[in-house]
């Protein structure tokens, strides 16, 4: 059985302030870990677009500056 949102909610609601202190450990834990993974993702994709020439890497602000006033 799948529960709907709603019904975590409610669920999370009648949790004991413990519980609710550890799931939000949890979620905090859980956030953590995908923000990561989409970090890593990220990189892996501009690494790629850079080995194919998509993508131009900058020395410094005023090389970035010139090329895009250019």
């Amino acid at each position: 059985m799948e529960l709907t949102f709603a019904e975590v909610v409610d669920e999370v609601r009648d949790l004991p302030i413990d519980g609710k202190r550890q799931l939000m450990h949890l979620l905090e834990v859980e956030l953590i870990e995908a923000r990561r993974d989409e970090i890593l993702a990220n990189g892996e994709a501009a690494k790629k677009a850079y080995d194919k020439g998509e993508l131009k890497a900058y020395s410094n602000v005023d090389d970035l500056m010139a090329d895009l006033n250019a």
